[in-house]
């Protein structure tokens, strides 16, 4: 099936394809590893009786926020240095805040529970101010 579905991208417009050539194949690539991941992520959440549907739902919501802003982002910025420059300091702050939430609420899972993130996190604050 993977096989065929790479045929298709490939191949040229007379021959009934879509002829995105190496972009296709990174197409068929993201596509089957999307696909992959939900099936075994099914199968975990089936085998544990937790709600599937949630998760979905879940990252349903997180790509609809990362759409928005990235709309937003590129709807106020013009194309000059400057909108360069805002771009990349947005893109680091959302980054920031994308590893801290996940370093604060997995510490355990990361092993991280010996670093007292809450302790230097309230110190920066105390700081900051």
């Amino acid at each position: 099936m993977g096989f065929v579905f790479s045929c298709l991208l490939i191949m040229p417009k007379s021959f009934g394809g879509f002829e995105l050539g190496s972009l296709g194949l990174s197409i068929k690539m993201v596509l089957v590893q999307l696909l992959s991941v939900y099936i075994l992520m099914f199968i975990i959440y089936k085998s544990l009786k937790m709600n599937f549907f949630k998760l979905i739902f879940n990252h349903l919501k997180i790509i609809t926020i990362i759409f928005l802003v990235v709309f937003g982002v590129n709807n106020l910025i013009t194309n000059s240095f400057e909108g360069e420059i805002i771009i990349t300091i947005i893109g680091f702050v959302i980054d920031f805040v994308i590893l801290s939430l996940l370093v604060f609420k997995f510490q355990k899972i990361f092993g991280f529970e010996n670093l007292e993130f809450n302790s230097i996190f309230n110190n920066l604050k105390k700081t900051v101010k």
